[in-house]
């Protein structure tokens, strides 16, 4: 047996003090969702670190919005840590704010962050304090969805108990798409769309979306790996925006449901067509109507006549005030636009009928 002076000395290499315990990233007392791939790798101090990916070859592939923690405990004292790498790529845009939920409920200021929130800082290794009291808790960590964030694990008195967390929906949605569903211009992860829904219909949600693709990035592969209840694809305003035919813009969309469609026969999808746009906003490169890639994209989807993927034309979601419910970048909800889509969508989704 280790003699005190051997823990001591231990404990302190660690960074905690004697009357502390470390609880490892890659414990079996905490569990993980909503996330595509996880791996565990060392951390400079040669503990365990969790890391999550994506399966594509994109500046974002090291994001993985909404993806969460989650334990249960009675610890008296509790706290996060966290590790804020340079994976996320993107030079133009960042939104680095967690949130926090306990016993299943959030409140504004339950937030993490890095201390620099630039499009460029160095990585940084976050701590954070949850509120702890010493009575069983469940608590979910909800990571951000426009940063790259590891596990290092939690910090908790030594005399805390763990017990398992509330188990997740057995319903899961994947979303998938452009920035809007990626998250951007959400203040935070809790007001993007996919992460709203998933709470109006308790389901297990993985968001896979990748700011900045058109159509022709969609990777059939890579989702169709993922098992699922439903699908949920909104793609368009960036073939809209570069001047891509809109002829050209359904035959991607075709392609992806068809390869899709044989790796998963049975799984419902609902294709979102593009979400209105203020008249305000017409980048040069702009050739044609964005209406015309609604109307191609749902003229092309019938003619596969596949009962199980649905069309909701994404101009109905959110009101025509570009003020009220869109970002300067007008491509992008705001909060309240954000909301208004979680709202109005949720209901028409097919595991929204089977409840």
């Amino acid at each position: 047996m280790k003699s005190l002076s051997t823990f001591l000395i231990a404990a302190a290499a660690c960074g905690i003090s004697a009357g502390e315990v470390s609880i490892h990233a890659d414990d079996a007392r905490l569990v993980y969702d909503g996330y595509l791939q996880k791996e565990t790798v060392k951390s400079p101090a040669a503990t365990p670190r969790v890391r999550f990916n994506r399966p594509f070859r994109h500046h974002y592939a090291a994001d993985n919005p909404g993806a969460e923690l989650r334990f249960r405990t009675d610890a008296s004292q509790l706290e996060l840590h966290l590790y804020y790498s340079d994976r996320h790529a993107s030079k133009t845009a960042r939104n680095g704010i967690g949130v926090f939920l306990i016993d299943g409920e959030g409140k504004p200021e339950w937030i993490f962050s890095p201390t620099a929130r630039s499009i460029v800082r160095p990585p940084e290794n976050v701590t954070v304090r949850l509120p702890a009291d010493g009575r069983f808790h469940d608590y979910r960590i909800v990571l951000p969805y426009g940063d790259s964030v590891d596990i290092d694990g939690l910090t908790v008195n030594a005399e805390a108990k763990f017990e398992s967390p509330a188990p997740v929906s057995d319903t899961r949605i994947v979303f998938y798409g452009d920035s809007v569903t990626h998250g951007f211009s959400a203040s935070r992860i809790d007001r993007t769309y996919p992460y709203l829904i998933g709470r109006i219909l308790n389901c297990d949600v993985i968001n896979a979306a990748l700011g900045g693709i058109a159509s022709g990035n969609l990777d059939a592969a890579a989702i169709g790996a993922v098992p699922m209840d439903e699908l949920v694809v909104m793609i368009g305003v960036n073939d809209w925006q570069g001047g891509a035919p809109p002829e050209s813009y359904a035959a991607h969309v075709t392609r992806f449901l068809k390869e899709f469609r044989k790796l998963q026969p049975d799984t419902p999808v609902t294709f979102l067509t593009p979400l209105w746009v203020g008249p305000k906003w017409r980048p040069q490169t702009v050739k044609f109507p964005l209406e015309a890639y609604r109307t191609a994209a749902a003229e092309a989807i019938a003619r596969l006549n596949d009962p199980g993927i649905r069309v909701v034309d994404g101009a109905e979601l959110i009101d025509h005030d570009a003020e009220k419910y869109f970002d300067p970048v007008a491509v992008h909800p705001n909060d309240a636009g954000f909301a208004q889509l979680a709202e109005r969508l949720a209901p028409r989704l097919a595991v929204s009928a089977k409840r």
